[in-house]
């Protein structure tokens, strides 16, 4: 434990006094948890007012030895979608956009981008996370450094790609977490101010704020760690998603102006408070599968279950093996930041920063909320269940979900599955729910460990059966029942592997194809090692569609034949059997938790042990561009 947190040392903020004790040691219990994650180079800011306290441990290059400071260099991941959000909302306000409009007003090329019988969805829509769209077009997301500038290039033909095929969703519907939505509101800016995105944001925010070390490159970045090997940094094609590269003095003093109600440190105004409250506040009109899940304009306003009242603002951040969290209790004056440059230090983001909000003393003479808008933004009572408990038999069947599929059966008067090779049950609670436990040897109950406060509850809905799934955290998901259907031949004869077809396929080494209990299942196996199981629905011969709502789901995979030789298409990528090897048996399902992503993260996270939990994930929102490896 000793050489563990060697190297964290708690230094004062350039701008002010030295912090107090109590802000000290709360910052240096933040960084001491992410080193215990098994982060190789980590930094916490904790901030009360304008006392800030900073703490850091480990080194952002093995290598050289260089240990992190308040200068290092982090990917910032999907923080980037504040930055964008907000500067809608900026320009929203001088009458440069309308967030009400649909967004081919200007983006022409998107106005076939919309459901089936659905309108093309409007700025507001995308950025609250309703507009419908996919989670990720992974063709030409990513690639090698070298190629970054064409990367980044290829933004500007992400509309018409998306808009090739129909949206998952209508518009509307509920909260989907999309990546390719904020690419799509960063080309909007662009659009209306005939400036490129990086330079709106270097000269409306990060100059302004000081922010002398943040940008869009990769100059000096620190490296990027897993399972304690250094990864090579990649670039990135959506960069009003996820392009950000911060460091924690340059974030800590972004916290602050956020706390200040949109002031620099000298007083100047960077965002008018009444347009910064307007994105700290839910947005939009909540769909009908938008649960409990509360939005402003890019800021998450659950994830954090707090002790007693609180004005969440908070967001998170994955990107390649960088992770990253941002929260702020607007009415406490009081936020943390916690940068890593480590993936395996991501379980431990979430849980430290509501220790910090819910323990730093708030600031006398804050900003209070009206009692209406305060039980808005509360993380409200468990809900009942809309119909009677059915019994365990109507219930049993296969699932969809983000990132997996599970099996339910009858077990008495439980439900039993196996995922990742846990055995887990399902048992009614007096209030006609249903509680996870966990099962030691397949049989004997031990105590849930992290499936602590996750709860089922059925939910018989017009277009068939589903589960929600409610995480700590108060995030929601989605489990559909799928009924069993005949498989056209011609889905059953594509089995196997397929390999993508040129360099658009970077992200992705492989999908497979499977039959299971006659049931059509995919997995999708990213370059990072993570891999995510979803359920097909044949539509036909040649297309089928992602089973079910959330993260990634709703899209379809297409068969299709050119030159006679038989391929594959899916989110932008072109798959052949050419050079394909075939293995023996299926590998085990990892699924990221959101960094999204908040209420469609996929609940289920395969671990080593109970304690690291199976059912339900509390980290981040896996709303990152390609997810973690994890290992079952």
């Amino acid at each position: 434990m000793l050489a563990l947190l060697a190297g964290c040392a708690t230094v004062a903020t350039r701008e002010g006094p030295l912090p107090p004790p109590s802000l000290r040691d709360m910052a240096g219990r933040m960084v001491r948890g992410l080193a215990g994650a098994g982060a190789v180079g980590a930094a916490a800011v904790v901030i009360r007012d304008e006392e800030v306290a900073f703490d850091f441990h480990g080194v952002e290059d093995r290598s050289s030895g260089q240990k992190i400071d308040r200068a290092t260099r982090f990917r910032a991941g999907s923080l980037t979608k504040l930055l964008t959000a907000m500067e809608a909302a900026r320009l929203a306000e001088e009458g440069q956009l309308n967030l009400d409009r649909p967004i081919d007003l200007y983006l022409p090329e998107t106005a076939n981008l919309r459901a089936e019988g659905a309108g093309v969805p409007t700025l507001r829509e995308i950025l609250t996370h309703r507009a419908g769209l996919p989670w990720n077009r992974l063709g030409g997301a990513l690639g090698p450094w070298e190629d970054r500038r064409s990367l980044r290039d290829s933004l500007k033909d992400l509309p018409a790609s998306l808009a090739s095929q129909p949206a998952p969703y209508p518009a509307g519907l509920g909260y989907a977490y999309s990546n390719t939505g904020y690419s799509l509101a960063g080309l909007v800016l662009e659009k209306v101010t005939g400036r490129r995105y990086e330079a709106l944001i270097q000269d409306h925010w990060l100059t302004p704020l000081a922010m002398h070390d943040s940008g869009f490159g990769t100059a000096r970045l620190s490296h990027g760690y897993e399972r304690g090997q250094a990864w090579p940094d990649e670039a990135l094609r959506d960069i009003p998603a996820g392009g950000l590269v911060s460091t924690p003095e340059d974030l800590g003093r972004f916290a602050r102006a956020i706390l200040r109600g949109g002031r620099d440190h000298q007083g100047r105004v960077v965002l008018p408070w009444e347009t910064l409250r307007s994105c700290l506040l839910p947005q939009g009109q909540p769909g009908p599968l938008d649960l409990d899940f509360v939005i402003g304009l890019g800021w998450q306003l659950r994830g954090i279950e707090p002790e007693g009242p609180m004005w969440l603002a908070r967001h998170s951040g994955v990107v390649g093996r960088f992770r990253a969290e941002l929260a702020l209790a607007m009415d406490r004056g009081t936020g943390v930041v916690l940068l890593a440059n480590t993936a395996e230090s991501e379980s431990a983001m979430l849980p430290l920063a509501q220790a910090a909000l819910n323990g730093l003393e708030p600031v006398p003479g804050r900003r209070t909320l009206p009692p209406q808008e305060a039980k808005e933004l509360a993380v409200p009572a468990l809900p009942k269940p809309k119909v009677a408990l059915p019994p365990p038999s109507s219930l049993a069947g296969r699932y969809a979900l983000p990132g997996a599929t599970f099996t339910l059966r009858p077990s008495g008067e439980a439900l039993s599955f196996t995922l990742a090779g846990q055995s887990l049950r399902l048992t009614p609670d007096p209030l006609q729910r249903l509680r996870p436990e966990a099962l030691l040897l397949g049989f004997l109950p031990v105590p849930p460990g992290r499936l602590a406060g996750t709860l089922v509850i059925p939910s018989v809905e017009q277009d068939g059966t589903w589960l929600m799934l409610r995480r700590p955290g108060g995030f929601w998901t989605f489990a559909r029942k799928v009924d069993l259907k005949p498989v056209p031949s011609s889905w059953q004869e594509a089995g196997g592997p397929w390999l993508p077809r040129d360099a658009a396929g970077f992200a992705v080494e492989r999908l497979s194809l499977r039959m299971e209990d006659g049931h059509l299942l995919g997995t999708v196996h990213y370059r990072t090692g993570a891999q995510e199981e979803r359920h097909l629905t044949p539509l036909g011969d040649h297309r089928a569609l992602l089973t079910g709502f959330g993260r990634g789901l709703g899209e379809e995979w297409q068969l299709d034949t050119e030159e006679d030789e038989a391929v594959l298409r899916y989110s932008g990528i072109t798959f052949t059997r050419k050079g394909a090897v075939a293995t023996a048996t299926p590998a085990p399902i990892a699924t990221e938790p959101p960094s999204g992503s908040e209420a469609d993260a996929g609940p289920f996270e395969p671990g080593e042990g109970l304690e690291q939990g199976v059912f339900g994930s509390d980290q981040t929102d896996a709303e990152e561009a390609f997810p973690a490896r994890t290992e079952p």
